[in-house]
């Protein structure tokens, strides 16, 4: 066996590593070992048989060399470009691409830029902006609570709860998660799985196209829908519903770049930036009750059971409304064409501002995030409702 050439598999193991740590996370150890026992068996003159074996095969058949030559030099430049990034990134030389962030340009407020959660809990999606993170506190699906089997097994009553930071609430504690500790005290023989697929930061538009690629997947049995909030959040450059989705593929393909540091690097300065000029709201009332309706359709397509939530605030509604030259004085409206919206099509609403207003105005820790109590308070709205009106 030759040194050299033991040497360069050695590297270009080395370089591999930069292209399947991003992937799997856990093969650097592996990478790392694998470097170093080829690198002491090239000094020690090791015998291996099949380095042997591979080397006399590139040199006797050519093409083979050419394309192994090409595959290890694309392995040495991603891989090269990946530790490189990673270097910068954590050395603060660089930042990568993120698609929320809590500064904000001078004088502007778009909600899809920014919000209380921490950006450490987002991450890059082609087809959502933003998605949770695949750790703590979401789980391997990307949402709050159990993870759930996809062949939901028999006697198990799934509810799924999309919304905006609201619904997705803190760490432990929200709203969803009292809502099964709650469910499964008075549940019988009933199995109930209460999932969080709420995302801080989304509007409707958004919650619609997440809940349009889960329904089938998870097959719930009900689900609560609660928007109006971030909807009507000053929209910079577009409005949400002219951001589509591009192709399967390339949405496959950029799914797969974004794992690695200097793409991120690449489309934090290469990609240009939203114009910072308003363009009205996030998601028009037409398009927010259109949404709305589109959530409704796609539930009853799969024999889904669907209730919608107004969204609730600290402000008295009255008091919102005289809000001047601000989008908040609005989302009463939105509430109200929501309910308008539900009794027209016989749908079932809750109306949880109006309960909020009238029983537990203190239960916010902010203008429109519940305290723990009111995510308690919640909770119990829930399950009262639901089951008086035969929704579980």
């Amino acid at each position: 066996m030759k040194s050299g050439f033991a040497h360069g598999l050695a590297i270009l193991l080395f370089f591999l590593g930069g292209v399947t740590y991003p992937l799997y996370r856990n093969t650097a150890v592996v990478v790392l070992l694998l470097f170093l026992a080829v690198v002491y068996g090239s000094l020690w003159h090791a015998r291996a048989r099949w380095l042997d074996a591979l080397e006399a095969q590139l040199h006797r058949r050519r093409a083979v060399r050419k394309y192994f030559l090409a595959l290890g030099s694309i392995v040495i430049l991603w891989g090269g470009a990946e530790y490189v990034a990673r270097f910068l990134v954590q050395t603060g030389l660089v930042e990568i691409y993120s698609p929320m962030e809590t500064q904000l340009p001078e004088g502007a407020e778009d909600w899809r830029l920014a919000h209380i959660t921490a950006d450490a809990f987002r991450e890059p999606d082609p087809v959502l902006w933003w998605r949770p993170v695949d750790r703590a506190p979401y789980n391997a699906q990307r949402m709050k609570g159990p993870v759930v089997s996809e062949h939901k097994p028999p006697g198990v009553f799934r509810i799924l709860c999309y919304g905006d930071s609201n619904t997705d609430g803190p760490d432990h504690g929200g709203w969803p998660e009292r809502l099964a500790s709650l469910l499964q005290e008075s549940a019988g023989d009933t199995v109930y799985e209460v999932v969080n697929a709420g995302v801080a930061g989304y509007s409707s538009h958004q919650g619609l196209l997440r809940f349009q690629r889960q329904v089938a997947r998870f097959r719930p049995d009900l689900v609560l829908v609660s928007f109006g909030w971030n909807d009507l959040a000053t929209a910079l450059g577009a409005s949400d519903a002219t951001f589509q989705p591009p192709p399967p593929v390339l949405v496959a393909v950029e799914r797969f770049l974004l794992n690695y540091r200097f793409y991120l690097v690449l489309k934090r300065y290469i990609v240009p930036q939203r114009p910072a000029v308003s363009v009205g709201n996030r998601v028009p009332l037409d398009d927010y009750l259109a949404n709305m309706d589109a959530f409704g359709d796609v539930a009853s397509a799969h024999g889904v059971k669907l209730v919608y939530l107004t969204r609730p605030y600290q402000e008295k509604t009255e008091a919102m409304r005289q809000i001047q030259n601000n989008w908040r004085a609005d989302v009463p409206r939105y509430n109200d064409e929501l309910v308008r919206f539900a009794a027209e099509r016989n749908a079932f609403v809750i109306d949880v501002q109006q309960v909020f207003e009238d029983q537990f105005p203190n239960d916010f820790i902010d203008e429109s995030h519940f305290t723990p109590k009111g995510h308690q308070r919640m909770a119990e709205l829930l399950v009262e409702r639901l089951m008086s009106e035969g929704q579980l």
